[in-house]
Parts: structure tokens; sequence; C-alpha cells
């Protein structure tokens, strides 16, 4: 339907655009849906954990589907007398048409075959709604001239409870189905990549890594090496090459390049950083005596940029994220996700009084946005101040407890410690890389020799 310029003016001068379209629905889809299920109960009843209430757009169908997901629950097998009792019993039956209309949504579809179909086809309508009911409500608050940081936060908020609630599609597997789809899980398993570290002494503990749809924490106080961890497996992972991606809501794409750049050169970062001191700028180009170092740097630009490597910089919200990943993994393709700092987010750094739960629900964001394009989401996360009362104050999985459900809801956590920044004594070449939790896998510590000076990570001495 196209608008026209009544319609322009109409909603330029305070009208409501769902005063001029329809809100998106498919009442024919809707009455497949009931029809298959009265067709042929048995076929669909493993679809009852799929379908809610709230995806039909028509009443008179909420309301059938509301009785027979009564009687499912109630272990009643459902045909078209059993559905009409119950109706009347509720005094419904009358409201919704008699049992003829019943008998007409049988006769509306051939066969309970395309119920997946069909289901995806509502559900995807209900967004479709929701947003359109956000957006309605934007512009409510725009005309009462709210603040636009107010607006902001309630954007920010619909659109994490209405990305929350889309639910990853239920895998259900029935008695005669079982030995094929176990066979079809091993092969997958056996022939799968291990997406890893690149280091042999951490991979070796790892169940499935950095796989697909998933999602993993690197976490630990500040100056330990996150982000020196977070560099290291991103020059691992691209030499293998995988597809990686930066953001890094508080870090710039020149902090970004000055540490990849050090690890693969061996320049100590410090002097990448004082450049101005042994280097001049000629006519667009960086002059020193220096020539080999310049070189290096060189060198390492043309390594990184031979990478399938991407970097998003700058404040950053969930919505510019989804963004940014669904266009970078149609274009480019994409395997992993880093995110430094996850604290550094726009929702989540905004948050007061509530931030576990807004941390929590910025969690089921991401980890919708890693199922639906299939990519793995790591975050490196500040850990609490709780290690600094301990005796031992390695990090543990506790110090992620009071920062949101990172523990619970990712399946793969690393934490990172440096003795030396505890202890002055001890010399500054180590670093412990610990499994905390895995999923299907063991937990481990790994001690790596480190560099201070180049940030790199490394299992061999020479």
């Amino acid at each position: 339907m196209t608008a026209n310029l009544s319609t322009i003016e109409n909603i330029s001068a305070g009208g409501s655009i769902l005063d001029v379209y329809q809100m998106p629905s498919d009442k024919n889809t809707e009455n497949a849906i009931l029809g298959a299920i009265l067709l042929n109960y048995t076929q669909c009843v493993s679809f009852f954990s799929q379908i809610k209430e709230k995806y039909f757009s028509s009443e008179v169908n909420r309301i059938i589907f509301r009785e027979m997901l009564f009687l499912h629950e109630s272990g009643i097998s459902i045909d078209v007398l059993s559905l009409s009792d119950g109706l009347k019993k509720h005094k419904k039956l009358e409201e919704i048409g008699g049992s003829y209309y019943l008998t007409t949504l049988m006769e509306a579809v051939p066969s309970a075959a395309n119920l997946q179909y069909h289901i995806d086809i509502i559900k995807e309508k209900y967004f479709l709604r929701e947003h359109i009911k956000i957006a309605e409500q934007i512009k409510e608050k725009a005309l009462r001239l709210e603040s636009s940081k107010e607006i902001l936060a309630f954007v920010a908020n619909s659109l994490l409870l209405s990305e929350e609630n889309r639910e990853v599609q239920t895998k259900i597997v029935s008695s005669g189905d079982i030995v094929k789809k176990r066979k079809e899980d091993l092969i997958e398993r056996v022939s799968g990549t291990l997406v890893g570290t690149g280091y042999k002494s951490i991979d070796r503990y790892l169940a499935q890594g950095f796989s697909p749809d998933h999602s993993s924490v690197i976490f630990g106080r500040t100056r330990h090496g996150k982000s020196a961890l977070k560099a290291n497996l991103t020059v691992n992972q691209c030499r293998k090459g995988y597809s990686v991606a930066h953001i890094t809501p508080e870090q710039g794409f020149s902090v970004e390049m000055d540490r990849l750049t050090s690890i693969i050169s061996g320049i100590p970062l410090i002097e990448m950083l004082k450049i101005r001191e042994w280097a001049k700028v000629e006519n667009n180009q960086i002059i020193s005596d220096r020539t080999e170092t310049l070189a290096r740097i060189r060198e390492a630009a043309k390594e990184i940029n031979s990478w399938n490597i991407h970097f998003h910089s700058g404040t950053v919200s969930l919505a510019e994220i989804k963004r940014f990943v669904v266009e970078t993994k149609m274009r480019y393709g994409l395997d992993i996700v880093y995110i430094d700092l996850f604290d550094r987010i726009e929702e989540v750094s905004s948050a007061i009084s509530n931030k576990p739960q807004v941390v929590t629900k910025a969690i089921g964001f991401l980890e919708n946005i890693a199922v639906t394009e299939h990519v793995h989401m790591n975050y490196v996360v500040q850990s609490s101040r709780g290690a600094e009362s301990r005796v031992d104050r390695k990090p543990q999985l506790i110090d992620l407890k009071e920062s949101g459900s990172f523990e619970e809801r990712t399946w793969l956590v690393f934490s990172v410690y440096r003795e030396h920044l505890l202890k002055k004594e001890v010399p500054d070449d180590t670093i412990e890389i610990s499994i905390n939790k895995q999923k299907n896998g063991p937990e481990a510590t790994i001690e790596l020799l480190w560099n201070p000076e180049t940030l790199t990570i490394s299992e061999e001495i020479f």
C-alpha cells in the first residue's frame, strides 16, 4: 500500500501511521496452523512449545489457541469435538463463530506438513507489530518533548526486550530419529575444525573453543593483560584464515593497530607510542634514520591488511553492534567478534541502579546475534574488585557474578593474571591463562611466556 499526499499530511499533523497502514498479520497462515492441529494433533504435538498465543493477530484465533493449549497441557487429544466442548465450557464457542468455524479451519489446510514454515511466518509478523508499537511510543515521547537521552534509553530497553523474547528455534528429536541424529552429530564433531586459540597448551583442553553460535569471556583486573590476550588471539586466528571483528567502545583503531603491530613486529609498544621522538613527516612520508624499525612497522601493516579483519571503534550501542556484525558477515564473512570492553557498550555504561539486569539483557541480545549470524561472540570484561580482598587474588568466577550473567550464559570463560603486578619481586615474564569454565570440557590453568614490552604471549622461549 502506498501512502498518498493526504496520508503524509495526516501523519505530519500528528496522526498515527497505524491509522493509515494495517498492522502486519497473516490470518490465512494463522488459520492454517490451527487447522493443521485440528487435522492431525499427533503430528503437531511436538510444535506446541514454539507457538505462543501472542503470535496470533486475530482475537478469535487467540481464543482458539488458548483453549488448544489448555487441552494440550491437560493431556487431552485435540479434535473438533474436544475443542468445541472446551470452548463451550468456557463460554467462548459462540464468540469464535461456533463449531462451524472450527470445521472451516480444517478445510483451509490440506495437511500439517508445512507447520514449521507457517509458525515462522506468524512469529515474524508478531515481531514486526511489536516494533511498530515501539516506533509509535517513540513518536509520542518526542511530541511530549521528552529529552533525547530518555528516548534513547527507552529505545534501547525496548529493543533489548524485543530481541530477548526471540526464542532460538527449538530442535526436537524423537524416537525413530535418535540413531540418525546421533550419527550426524558425531560426524560433525569429528570432521569439524576446532576454532582454537593458536596455543597448543590451551587448545588441548578446549572442547569446542571459539565455535559459532556461542559466546565466551576474557576477564581480569586492570593491566593484567585482557586486551593483550585478545590481540594475541587475533594474530593467531587471523593467520589461520579466520575472519575477526574488533568492536572497541573504549579503544580506537590506532590503539588496536599499535598492539597488533607490536606483537607481529617485535617493536616495543612504547617506541611506537613515542614515534614523534624519532621520526618526522615530509611530503606526506614518514622519515627517520631508524629505517629498519619503519620497515618492520610497514611489513606488519601489510600483513594485517591481508587478513580478513574489521574494526569498529568509538561509542557503540547494541543496535549498532548488530548492524555492524550483520553487514560484515554478509559482505566479507565473519567467524569471531571481540567486544572490548563490554562495560563500555552504550546501554551498559549508562545503567546505574539495575546494571546486572541490563548486562543480562545485553548478553541475551548478543547471543541472538551469534545464533542468527553463525558467529562466535567474545566479551572482554573488567572483573569486580572482590579479588583484592582475598589472600589469593587470582580471578575466580565469583568475580563475574556481580556484573551480570556472564558465567551462566557463556560457554567458555578465560581469566588472565600476572603475579608481578601484586608481587614486584616476581619477574614480569609470565602470564597465567585460566579456563575457569567451559561447557563439556575441563578447567585448567596454563602459564605462558609474557613480554611486557611487546605484549606478546608465547609458548616457546626461542
